[in-house]
């Protein structure tokens, strides 16, 4: 479950109001806007923010499942989808021409209180998303017919099935009925049950619009390169003559506090046992809902939490620790669940919690813990402080104090709260809410196999989008150690952040056969076994210094990454290079994280999806090649044993200064990183390992391989084949092939499956670049009664875009337009350009290849397009895979007769 917008929140107090030893520059850190109502009860909110040509688009109606009635639920969220479906002046994809203008950040959700549409645009097509929002406002009714509700409530449907087939995705929804009373608006599901889905007819939905969608009901933010007096003017003239609708009433606070504990005890097709324990307790908007969220981070929030110490390193109970307060608008809930550790019970788990949970209520937590938690809260809310919109972005923080409390500076008043924590206080609310009342689930797995007056704006025809603005970055930096280590860097100052990735070539590619999974491994142990620290005191470091230090690797490259604030770069940085240059690789360590690893291959195995991908690779490549291991990275059980310290230690050998590069970003100059790397880097000396040669290529025979999974009620079907290396030469027209067929929402695969046949909540296709062959895979999670239908309409697509149907001019154009125009968003963030920067230096491109993309998207012709497409997407070069349950697809594709049907173990 995602966490509320309340916790990010909670966040924002440490950035507006001095605290005891913090920097200067850290009040300064601000949100302004300004606020208007229309006549018509629509609230506009503004932020101005010039440095790049975007604006954030946010529609907030205050509705969300609460506000349905037993019966009739799932309403809030298939709307959700219906307003994604068209309006009355524009009846198509709201995607289609959002993509085509250059959206970036965009998408639409449901939570039990608001459903929210957002999106980044290049400022040349803020006209055409405010004419878009507001037609589905004003003129939605006129374009949900019984086709589109058929439609869309078979996508639901099918995304509630997907969510029900990951592990444990049944849980959520049982402990909504069963922690809630009956009635209580937060007691079903935001996308309802399918009897409720299959009952509503058109006049339903249409009374449920009329209802709740007027813009009395609304919020819009828009933030960015506008100013207050452009966007109310523009406001005005695209949803100034939509008519108010009738007063809204909205659910009273209903906390639903236990007084006596409750216990359910489950069995379901889950990978590892689990207990959960969730108290029902205040909601958003009260200091306790927010002492909440820093308790549960104290508690869980890292390594050193007194539950993640207890359970996972000393006492090695579970593999896994979380908590956290979900604080919503009527009520609020804290959870902690915990993963059991192979033979481990789940009551000897319980009885720990429970022994922690007393301390806590007895004791409170320290003070330092309290700082601790501050400071990853105000770290966590300056990463997210750099996005303009999208999830947490500076538009949503101010929609969501209007929204709930008609006040976008709702912030200030969280910012007070935590500011004031003190252990005492801490320890009462714990007394208050984490007591006797408790709703216990102990879930066990089962046996299984794998697993007015105003004038309305011209709606004959959609704005046009303009060009958009030339994107102009800093010049890359470069310099180079003597032990061969290269610095890279492209420099920004408008935040006081920085970003360091150390990046080495090998990643999976370097795992030997028989130890598939050790760079994973390896990666992992970085931050969990060194020499210097135990893996509780890196993570509290870390945590005062507000600083990440993270892992991982695909199938080329392992990296560590450092997310630091400016004020503590320089202790922030030593952290880093410890944990790169001395990890211990304890006995105890790696038994530990091996188990984790485990654990997540077992939840890999119980999901269509990810087994699919652990499946695919023994079906394009001999197994000996590198790439043949899963595509997951995380190896296999049997591998895993037979990793010990010695071979993690030779492994470690991969992350060699001479075999890497530090790459930067962020309020930091080459001058500065050239000294920290030669303080904490320049005398690592080691040579690099040798580079891995895969071995001649070879293919197992070409058939459709299934994998069963039984009782699941969806299947994963997949296409995919290896491209050779030249394939770099082509890289933009098949980049834009891809899109076409299935790389984008609006494209071929997605329309036919979800859109059309309704079989799927999303079907695309991807291109996989590596350092030798690449890798086209195109996949779908469908109903399970429709894998073989779905995989020869997957079929059918690629003979059409490699014969029968090419891509044309207007398909080109528009993912060409689509590219083009989202790049800036795309760089929006610090971390954005670490990451492109990163890409860069993988694959050896010039230094003016970002800003040459565009250029080179636009030069590229239909033909080439045309060629790519016919060449290397030919369904007869296909590999098919389908995970699913055996009895009921294995006909099915048997019935397709164009291959045999091998059922893999």
């Amino acid at each position: 479950m995602v966490r509320t917008l309340a916790l990010l929140l909670s966040l924002l107090p440490m950035l507006l109001i001095p605290t005891p030893g913090s920097p200067a520059h850290a009040q300064s850190i601000d949100i302004p806007y300004q606020r208007f109502v229309l006549d018509n009860g629509l609230t506009l909110i503004t932020h101005y923010d010039n440095r790049a040509p975007l604006v954030a688009v946010s529609v907030w109606y205050h509705v969300g499942s609460k506000d349905e009635v037993p019966g009739k639920t799932g309403f809030a969220h298939l709307f959700e989808h219906l307003m994604f479906n068209g309006s009355e002046h524009f009846d198509d994809e709201f995607f289609l021409p959002l993509q085509r203008a250059g959206a970036t950040r965009m998408n639409g959700t449901t939570s039990q209180d608001r459903t929210n549409y957002f999106a980044t645009v290049p400022k040349a097509a803020l006209d055409l998303a405010l004419w878009l929002e507001s037609d589905r406002m004003g003129h939605l009714l006129g374009a949900i017919t019984q086709a589109k509700l058929d439609e869309q409530r078979g996508v639901v449907k099918n995304e509630k099935r997907q969510r029900e087939d990951a592990p444990f995705g049944k849980l959520w929804d049982h402990i909504a009925r069963h922690s809630y009373p009956v009635g209580h608006p937060y007691s079903w599901p935001t996308i309802g049950s399918m009897e409720d889905l299959d009952a509503a007819s058109v006049e339903d939905v249409h009374q449920w619009f009329r209802d709740y969608y007027g813009p009395n009901n609304a919020v819009i933010t828009l933030a960015g390169d506008i100013t207050a007096e452009e966007a109310l003017a523009k406001v005005k003239h695209y949803f100034g003559a939509i008519p108010a609708g009738k007063p809204v009433s909205h659910a009273k606070r209903w906390i639903a506090k236990r007084e006596r504990s409750k216990r359910d005890q489950l069995r379901d097709k889950v990978p590892n046992p689990r207990l959960y324990l969730v108290w029902n307790t205040p909601g958003a908007g009260e200091r306790d809902a927010t002492e909440l969220e820093l308790l549960a981070d104290i508690l869980a929030g890292a390594a050193d939490g007194p539950l993640t110490q207890r359970l996972v390193h000393e006492e090695k109970l579970a593999t896994r620790v979380t908590a956290f307060q979900n604080s919503q608008e009527i009520g609020g809930q804290f959870w902690i669940i915990v993963d059991a550790a192979p033979g481990q019970s789940l009551p000897r788990i319980e009885q720990t919690v429970g022994e922690e949970i007393a301390r806590l209520r007895r004791d409170g937590p320290q003070k330092a813990d309290i700082a601790s938690a501050r400071t990853h809260y105000r770290a966590s809310f300056l990463r997210g402080l750099q996005q303009l919109g999208g999830f947490g972005g500076r538009a949503e923080v101010l929609a969501w104090g209007e929204t709930y409390f008609n006040n976008p500076a709702q912030y200030r008043s969280e910012l007070t709260w935590i500011n004031e924590a003190s252990s005492q206080g801490l320890r009462s609310t714990a007394r208050r809410w984490l007591d006797g009342g408790v709703y216990v689930v102990e879930v066990e797995p089962e046996h299984y196999a794998a697993p007015p007056g105003a004038t309305d704006a011209d709606r004959s025809a959609l704005p046009a989008p303009g060009a958009g603005s030339q994107l102009d970055l800093p010049d890359i930096q470069r310099a180079r150690l003597a032990n061969g280590l290269e610095l890279v860097l492209m420099p920004r100052s408008d935040l006081p952040l920085v970003e360091l990735r150390w990046q080495s070539r090998g990643g999976w590619r370097s795992d030997a056969t028989g130890l598939r999974g050790v760079t994973r491994l390896m990666g992992r142990l970085l931050t969990e076994s060194n020499a210097r620290y135990r893996p509780e005191v890196l993570a509290s470091r870390q945590r005062r210094l507000g600083a990440v230090i993270s892992t991982g690797s695909d199938l080329e490259t392992s990296y560590v990454q450092l997310s630091a604030l400016r004020e503590n770069l320089q202790d922030s940085v030593a952290l880093f290079a410890d944990v790169l240059r001395f990890p211990a690789f304890e006995r105890a360590d790696i038994a530990r994280v091996r188990a984790q690893q485990l654990a997540t291959i077992q939840r890999e195995k119980a999901d269509p999806a990810a087994l699919a991908w652990r499946v695919l690779p023994r079906l394009l490549f001999p197994p000996q090649h590198p790439y043949a291991a899963p595509l997951t990275g995380n190896g296999s059980p049997d591998t895993l044993q037979g990793i010990d310290r010695a071979r993690l230690r030779q492994h470690w050998h991969q992350l060699a200064p001479a075999n890497s590069s530090l790459i930067a970003t962020g309020a930091i100059s080459m001058e500065e990183l050239k000294q920290l790397a030669e303080r904490h880097f320049g005398n690592w000396q080691q040579a690099a390992p040798p580079a891995v040669v895969a071995p001649a290529a070879g293919m197992p025979a070409r058939a459709i391989y299934l994998v069963d999974m039984p009782g699941a009620a969806q299947a994963s079907v997949v296409s995919a084949r290896r491209l050779p290396p030249r394939i770099s030469e082509q890289r933009y027209a098949m980049a834009l092939a891809n899109d076409v067929f299935g790389g984008v929402f609006t494209s071929r695969l997605n329309m036919n499956l979800r859109e059309d046949k309704h079989w799927a909540y999303g079907a695309r296709s991807q291109l996989v670049e590596t350092g030798d062959d690449w890798l086209w895979i195109a996949s779908a999670q469908v109903q399970a009664d429709k894998a073989g239908p779905a995989l020869a309409e997957m079929r059918a697509e690629l003979n059409g875009i490699a014969e029968g149907r090419p891509v044309n001019s207007d398909e080109l154009a528009e993912v060409k337009a689509y590219r083009i125009r989202r790049q800036a968003g795309e760089l929006e963030t610090v971390d954005d350009w670490l990451a492109a920067l990163a890409e860069q230096v993988r694959f050896k491109r010039p230094d003016d290849a970002i800003e040459r993309y565009a250029d080179e998207v636009r030069r590229t012709r239909l033909t080439a397009v045309q060629d790519v497409s016919s060449r290397w997407l030919k369904s007869r070069d296909m590999q098919w895979l389908v995970v699913g349950d055996v009895r009921v697809v294995k006909p099915q594709l048997e019935a397709l007769g164009w291959l045999p049907v091998v059922v893999l173990e």
